[in-house]
């Protein structure tokens, strides 16, 4: 039974923060049978229109602004409030209440080179007052959990280890995800990935590696192109199309840039193999999203992947030569490429939004009881 009094932030439901965001409308979703008993929602005064209106409570500063500090702090006492779940960790450090805080990747201090020291500072020192409002940090996986203890080993007995569902839970039939396929110029088969341009995702490699199997299995590869989609980060110049056409593949590769979450859909269902080849991850959704669709997927070497996927994905070094030689691989191999399309839909199921809800309602319950 979920407690009364809880409040989620839902003020990171935007535009700013897609993977959060997508993270609190689903976890609403999977404790929608018993959300309006006990869930209120701290939003900003324009809600995103997909967060309920009822029991919403607004609060005019963002989670950058030093307002916050003492107007979440007030609403929650003005509702009665008994616990505070923040998902991001630019929160109120004196809530009133037990906090409850996600804490989703160390990316800034575990991958060198990625930020200079200011920023590194900053994000050490964010966290670490975080970490000591919070009653429990909830993390997605074992491997988050391993890097939090190492940077900051006093949170340890903090951190409750709670995955994200499948976000995509889109309903669409097989003629409307073929028609957005046919809309984007997509031919019938092709390989996907789904992610950012940031350098720890390595998408230089991955257009390396596409360039290398190419060369080395044109039969395998041919008429078959590459298709990159996610948004692009400003401060990492050399997307997707910038880097094809550097080596040579451009006509191969087509760059989408930012898809909504049915086009993704619907770029899963049709895609022949899914590459995710990034260094470091502290879940990595877009495996579990591409298994829940049924597709085969390549992963790189970052634990929480190999975590996440549990042996339903071809693992592989996240090199030029590993990246081909994978896709190569399977390309070549439609039997492999059907166990593991079955494997990742047993794996994938696994994760669940009622599943996390649950669990959360747990953690909730541990806040309140000072455990």
């Amino acid at each position: 039974m979920i407690p009364d009094g809880v409040v989620l932030d839902a003020r990171t439901v935007s535009p700013r923060f897609p993977g959060i965001g997508r993270y609190v409308l689903g976890l609403l979703w999977g404790a929608a049978p018993t959300r309006p008993r006990w869930l209120r929602v701290l939003t900003s005064p324009i809600p995103d229109a997909r967060l309920p209106r009822e029991g919403t409570l607004e609060v005019p500063a963002s989670p950058f602004d030093l307002r916050q500090q003492w107007e979440v702090p007030r609403a929650l006492r003005a509702c009665g409030a008994r616990a505070y779940h923040s998902p991001y960790y630019l929160m109120p450090l004196a809530p009133g209440v037990p906090a409850v805080l996600n804490c989703w990747d160390m990316i800034p201090l575990a991958v060198p080179g990625l930020f200079g020291p200011p920023r590194r500072m900053a994000f050490r020192l964010a966290h670490l007052l975080a970490f000591r409002a919070a009653h429990v940090v909830v993390v997605p996986s074992e491997a988050t959990r391993h890097d939090v203890r190492r940077f900051f080993p006093r949170s340890d007995p903090k951190l409750v280890v709670v995955p994200p569902g499948s976000d995509l839970d889109v309903v669409m039939t097989t003629g409307e995800a073929e028609a957005r396929r046919q809309a984007l110029g997509l031919p019938p088969h092709y390989v996907l990935y789904a992610g950012s341009n940031k350098p720890h995702k390595n998408l230089p490699a991955l257009l390396e590696g596409w360039a290398l199997a190419r060369r080395v299995a044109p039969d395998a590869t041919r008429n078959l192109p590459l298709v990159v989609a996610g948004p692009v980060d400003p401060r990492f110049p050399g997307g997707g199309a910038t880097r094809a056409a550097a080596n040579g593949v451009a006509r191969n590769v087509m760059d989408l840039g930012y898809v909504d979450d049915e086009t993704l859909a619907a770029l899963y269902r049709g895609a022949t193999l899914f590459v995710f080849p990034s260094r470091y991850e502290g879940f990595g959704l877009p495996v579990v999203e591409a298994m829940a669709q049924g597709v085969p997927v390549i992963c790189g070497p970052a634990p929480a992947l190999r975590e996440v996927t549990a042996g339903a994905a071809e693992a592989c070094d996240a090199t030029t030569e590993g990246l081909a030689g994978a896709i190569v691989r399977l390309l070549q191999d439609r039997a492999e490429r059907e166990r593991l399309r079955a494997a990742g839909l047993t794996r994938a199921a696994c994760f669940t939004w009622h599943a996390t809800a649950r669990a959360m309602a747990d953690v909730y319950h541990g806040a309140l009881d000072g455990r």
